[in-house]
């Protein structure tokens, strides 16, 4: 067991004591010879036991964890071990004792005190067979001054240690160790400079007669200094236990040990500081008489807990005289007067500044104020808060205590050691109240919650506490401690038809307006899940290294909003909201019916009554402006059991921007460093409306870094509705060129349509009429496309004016001729009528153009346009919008610096999503690392989302931090998965509002590529030849793509190798990773079954035509999850793929998170390995995983092949718990929109 520190804030005080050394009794000259000690130590020695103790949840002054600690034999018939309380836990425990033979056997909590530092555990004396032991006798009486001791332990986790002292004070004060957890009070303690460090607490403290004097409890970090704890409790404690055995036939039986408390800490004083408080001199003289000799002090009140039988009765600073009639200066003689009156009234004489006074007291049971039961919730672990904390934070014993804030507490920024006060306006004073009015509540129910912190008592804070919507954790259970057993039994905390144990939810969106009525829904269970780490004080850790989340647990309000408001904008609400304001629908679109810009939609507008729905700042920008309403902050939770594919944190905030609103869907698109997993909660709050709405993820990009989250417009409300639309998007690629075969048909209708040039107006404009020839009597007409993106750079009046004198060079027809239109598809029929419009009308070369891109319509000039104006250039100007935490709209002006700079990301310690074969935008001037938002045009288009990425910077040898750095991501991918989702492309369905939509599968090629400069690629011997090809294809970029590894089990993994050239796929030479997406939309699109590609590769200087395999993913991401043991087992997701290594024995099963306190934990199976045999049988994936465990008992050793990341193989064993760690499984069911859990095998209490 790790020792416990002593206290910072103590440490004066401490210091002066242990420069001065109380000599109660003169030294006693030790007889005793080395021979005399070596026969002791083999006496006791092998009564002496390491305890592997595993506190199952967290509870009272102990947080959950695995720990190993001592302790020993003190009645070998009926199988008592004792050890210190803080090693047999308030709470949940499992224990195994090992023997100095290595025997182990499984040990049961009988008794813990509720003050001291000590407990019990029982075990099967009969389940020792090999070793021959003796009981270690108790002698408290033997303890002295000067007498020679050793601590046989595990010391440091050394097994057997033995630690020479000698005990130097009998009187010292009780450690303090935490302000916050458990502390010994109301006794002595004895000290001695014998070293002991963590693993020793529980260790006898034995003479050179193989007797133990004392028990050893804590140590000094600062010093050699060693806290024992006298044996006189533990003597009377261990009587009652022996006695309670005997009494009963072949099982143990609960034991009733009388405590009697007051409420009060004592610390004694001497005389001098007793009489500077008060102290009469008669009175002192008095105590001195009637008290043994050597006596230095008395009895003084330190502090009294408020509602306690002592409080406004006793005060700090008085005096004990007398207790019934008898005088008292010993800690030892009061506990026994408090413990023999139990429920009986006592008479205490004290002096308070010199004046004498009596008061009369009942003793209170001490067991009655220390909690034997809990409620799981969501994770959390609530119970009535226990004396010992009552005392460090001076409240009320029995209030509502969060010992464990778990999920939904943690969500809504509720720290640990919180009080409760109100739930949904209503007051709570005990636990039976909060659960009352928990299970009025539904899913999804959003409610205030008042609580106060020990460490600013004085006020109260007020949050929202959300219930879960999905089934992240089990229905809530009430935990009971059965002493006769040693184990807490469970049982369901509410009635089967309450609101929050119903299976189904309704859509998604549920806004908490201000002024709204409230509404309810509730939660699970589960012990706080961590990372990955095998440090037992990490909050969050993974397999290597610590990982902190965004949780503030001091905040004064819910993940307070402190950043600097920049270019803050007055936003005004009318009073009288009940305007009719009614939302001007687009239903989702046929496929040909996307319109990029305008998201869908068409343009609503906003209610009178609503002002400031839109920023009216003059200093704002246009595109600010413009951009307001579509912007939207995210908040974002991950549950602590749904921490799946490496995800590194709890809490995500960053700004989104909508791209897709109607009646029926809202989509905003995000980057995957806010959104990361689909398993979360997701908060949405708009610019445009103060609302705070849920949403869910329903499209998570394999490859690049975005993410779309759709909610329920019918949560905004009429004006809300109204208030909010869709942002701008430039055109991405049309849907008619996607339907294009290959590149050659793409290339021979750029070529048709002659895109050389710079692109037409396309404002909506009159007709245009031809002017009269002289010649001729005919006017001809044309008329020009509407469409909304304004003047392209560069057309100016003398355009226009060429234009018109064209026109004037036309010859006279016979008869009307309008020149054709083109709306998409094959171009040579229009090519053919435009050539000859030309001819006839004699339009000058260059003319041609501009009179043929006047004409053209729908998917055409998608294209026309696409083409035209290309991705952002070096040197070009836009604009940085997004939200400040305040939701105010903030904006820049900024210069591209690298349109197209390659992404290069590492690994982390803990894989997790990583941006690989992407291009992204960098800026030379920002918000810094944090501000996420939009890229847009003067116009407030948007051209790309600039959003945030993570990585983690390493610091040599094995140290790391997580960093986070923002990019620009290009609209355009954006803008085609949208497409698809609205036209309803083939896809896999899931519910989204209530309806079943279609989403996308995306096709790539699973390949990790870096670029390479053409002039280093020559000296790995690429030739000129296709030098010259590639700077044909891309004179800018001037790179080829190299391959640095193949995500492993993907189909190209055994094709392409590290560091081949990617030259050309079907032919077509090959510069960016654009190229290779577009390729693989190609294939996509064509219906190929084999979903190959010709890929053109260099390997090590010879040129090889290859054809590679691409692989299909969903948006998904992982849908899938078991928690067996208390560790959350996965496939592996592709940032573990993308290592380029999975197990030989097949794929095997990813462990990718575990709990604290759980079997996992016990026996070190952590993350970061594949489990690939159980009991010998492989488990190549979740579902023989599960066939494999379900056939294992609970309390069965189970045998486990792991293979590491690195690599490494290991094999270990562990001891199934399904008492406290069932066995269940998450699972995503996208016709419902749920996340449903499921147990697979518990263990019902009948079995217990």
């Amino acid at each position: 067991m790790e020792r416990l520190g002593s206290e910072g804030g103590g440490a004066t005080m401490e210091s002066r004591e242990d420069l001065c050394m109380d000599l109660d009794s003169p030294f006693k000259e030790s007889l005793a010879t080395p021979d005399d000690w070596r026969k002791a130590l083999n006496r006791v020695v092998p009564a002496v036991v390491v305890l592997r103790t595993t506190a199952c949840r967290a509870f009272d002054t102990e947080a959950a964890g695995a720990s190993y600690a001592t302790g020993f034999v003190v009645d070998k018939r009926r199988g008592i071990i004792l050890t210190n309380r803080h090693v047999v836990k308030p709470g949940p425990v499992v224990a195994e004792a090992m023997f100095v033979n290595r025997e182990e056997i499984p040990v049961y909590p009988i008794y813990r005190d509720p003050i001291h530092d000590f407990g019990f555990f029982r075990y099967d004396p009969e389940a020792i067979q090999f070793l021959n032991y003796e009981e270690i006798p108790l002698a408290p009486e033997a303890a002295s001054v000067g007498l020679e001791i050793r601590v046989v332990g595990n010391d440091s986790g050394e097994k057997v240690s033995i630690l020479a002292g000698t005990i130097a004070r009998l009187d010292r004060d009780a450690p303090h160790y935490k302000k916050d957890g458990y502390n010994d009070f109301n006794t002595f303690y004895m000290q001695a400079a014998s070293g002991t460090k963590g693993g020793s607490s529980g260790s006898p403290v034995i003479d050179w007669q193989g007797r133990a004097v004392a028990l050893n409890a804590g140590s000094k970090s600062s010093s050699a200094s060693a806290f024992f704890l006298p044996l006189e409790r533990v003597v009377r404690a261990l009587k009652y236990l022996q006695e309670a055995r005997d009494s009963s036939e072949n099982k143990w039986k609960a034991v009733s040990i009388p405590r009697g408390t007051l409420q009060v800490t004592f610390l004694h004083k001497g005389y001098d500081e007793t009489r500077r408080l008060g102290l009469r001199t008669e009175t002192e003289q008095l105590v001195r008489d009637a008290s043994p000799p050597g006596e230095t002090g008395m009895l003084v009140v330190d502090s009294v807990v408020p509602g306690g039988p002592a409080y406004s009765h006793l005060e700090p600073g008085d005096v004990l005289v007398h207790i019934n009639g008898e005088v008292i200066t010993q800690f030892l003689r009061m506990e026994t007067l408090f413990d023999d009156s139990v429920n009986k009234a006592i008479e205490l004489q004290i002096e308070r500044g010199g004046a004498p006074l009596t008061v009369n007291l009942m003793v209170q049971d001490l067991h009655s104020i220390t909690p034997d039961y809990f409620l799981e919730v969501s994770g959390a672990v609530i119970h009535p808060l226990s004396y010992q904390q009552a005392r460090n934070f001076r409240f009320q014993c029995g209030l509502v205590y969060v010992a464990e804030p778990g999920y939904m507490l943690f969500r809504a920024g509720i720290p640990r050691h919180a009080i409760i006060k109100k739930v949904s306006d209503v007051d709570i004073s005990s636990l039976e109240d909060f659960i009352t009015v928990f299970s009025k509540l539904s899913r999804g129910a959003r409610v205030p919650l008042e609580y106060i912190s020990y460490i600013d008592r004085h006020r109260r804070k007020s949050v929202l506490v959300t219930v879960d919507r999905h089934e992240w954790y089990a229905p809530p259970q009430i935990y009971t401690r059965v002493d006769c057993s040693g184990l807490w039994t469970s049982k369901l905390a509410l009635a089967p038809n309450c609101p929050n144990l119903s299976s189904g939810i309704g859509p998604v969106g549920n806004a908490q307006a201000p002024g709204n009525s409230r509404v309810g829904a509730t939660a699970g269970e589960e012990s706080p899940m961590e990372q990955i780490n095998q440090y037992d004080n990490a909050e969050v850790s993974h397999g290597v290294s610590s990982m902190e989340t965004s949780y503030d647990p001091v905040a004064d309000e819910h993940m307070s909003h402190d950043e600097s408001d920049l270019g803050a904008k007055k936003r005004r609400l009318e009073d009288d909201l009940s305007t009719d304001g009614s939302i001007a629908e687009q239903p989702l679109q046929e496929p040909n019916g996307c319109q990029l810009e305008g998201a869908g939609t068409t343009d609503t507008a906003v209610p009178g009554d609503y002002n400031g729905a839109v920023s009216t700042a003059s200093s704002a920008s246009i595109a600010e402006r413009e951009l307001e309403p579509a912007l939207v902050m995210f908040e974002v939770h991950v549950p602590s059991s749904c921490m799946l594919d490496g995800v590194h944190a709890q809490h995500f905030f960053g700004t989104g921007v909508i791209i897709y609103h109607s009646q029926t869907m809202g989509l905003v698109a995000v980057d995957k460093n806010t959104v990361a997993v689909a398993a979360s909660d997701v908060m949405l709050s708009f610019a445009a409306f103060p609302i705070e709405i849920s949403a869910e993820v329903v499209f998570l990009h394999p490859v690049h870094n975005f993410a779309l989250v759709a909610y329920n417009p019918a949560a905004l409300g009429a004006v809300g509705a109204s208030a909010v639309r869709p942002a701008k998007l430039l055109p991405g690629v049309p849907n008619w060129v996607m339907n294009c075969m290959s590149f050659k048909v793409l290339n021979s209708e750029r070529a048709a349509l002659s895109v050389q040039v710079s692109a037409m107006s396309t404002q909506p404009q009159q007709p245009l009429n031809i002017d009269d020839n002289p010649k001729s009597s005919h006017r001809g007409t044309t008329r020009v496309c509407s469409y909304d993106r304004g003047r392209p750079q560069g057309w100016d009046k003398q355009d226009e004016e060429d234009n018109s004198r064209s026109f004037q060079l036309l010859g006279q027809p016979w008869a009307k001729i309008d020149f054709p239109k083109f709306n998409g598809g094959d171009p040579r029929g229009w090519v053919l009528k435009a050539e000859k419009y030309f001819r006839y009308f004699q339009i000058s070369n260059e003319m041609k153009v501009k009179v043929a891109t006047m004409h053209l319509e729908g998917d055409a000039l998608d294209l026309y346009a696409w083409i035209n104006e290309p991705a952002l250039r070096r040197g070009e100007s836009v604009y940085l919008v997004g939200l400040s935490r305040s939701l105010q709209a903030t904006s820049r002006k900024s210069i591209v610096t690298n349109p197209c700079a390659a992404l290069n990301i590492g690994s982390a310690d803990c894989p997790r999503y990583r941006a690989i074969n992407m291009e992204v935008i960098e800026l030379d001037t920002d918000f810094g690392s944090t501000f996420s938002g939009v890229l847009a045009d003067e116009q407030g288009r948007v051209q790309a989302i600039w959003g945030s990425f993570s990585t983690q910077l390493k610091y040599g040898g094995s140290s790391s931090e997580d960093h986070q750095f923002v990019r620009g991501l290009p609209i355009n991918t954006v803008s085609q998965i949208l497409e698809k989702i609205v036209s309803g492309v083939d896809g896999l369905p899931l519910l989204i509002n209530g309806i079943k939509r279609s989403m996308p599968l995306i096709r790539s090629l699973e390949v990790e590529l870096y670029p390479m400069l053409l002039s280093k690629a020559r000296s790995f011997g690429l030739s000129d030849v296709w030098i010259k090809a590639l700077l044909r294809k891309d004179p800018v970029r001037r790179q080829v793509l190299r391959v640095k590894g193949c995500l492993a089990g993907s189909k190209a993994e055994n094709l392409l190798e590290h560091n081949d050239m990617l030259l050309a796929i079907n032919k077509e030479p090959v510069t960016c990773f654009r190229d290779i997406e577009d390729a693989c939309q190609a294939l996509a699109k064509s219906g190929d079954i084999d979903g190959k590609l010709q890929v053109t590769i260099l390997r090590q200087g010879r040129e090889i035509e290859l054809y590679v395999g691409t692989d299909v993913r969903d948006g998904y991401g992982t849908t899938h999850v078991i928690n067996w043991c208390g560790s959350i087992v996965q496939d592996p997701h592709p940032a573990v793929r993308a290592l380029g290594f999975l197990p030989s024995e097949g794929h095997g099963v990813y462990v990718a998170r575990w709990c604290h306190g759980s079997p996992v934990h016990r026996y070190g199976l952590y993350a970061l390995q594949w489990i690939v045999e159980v009991n010998g049988k492989p488990t190549p994936d979740l579902d023989a995983f599960v066939s494999v465990t379900k056939e294992i008992k609970h309390g069965e050793f189970v045998r486990i092949r792991t293979v590491h990341l690195n690599g490494k193989p290991r094999v270990l064993t562990l001891k199934q718990d399904l008492h406290y760690w069932p066995t269940w499984e998450l699972r995503f069911n996208p016709e419902t929109a749920e996340w449903c859990r499921n147990i697979i095998k518990g263990l019902d209490v009948n079995d217990l």
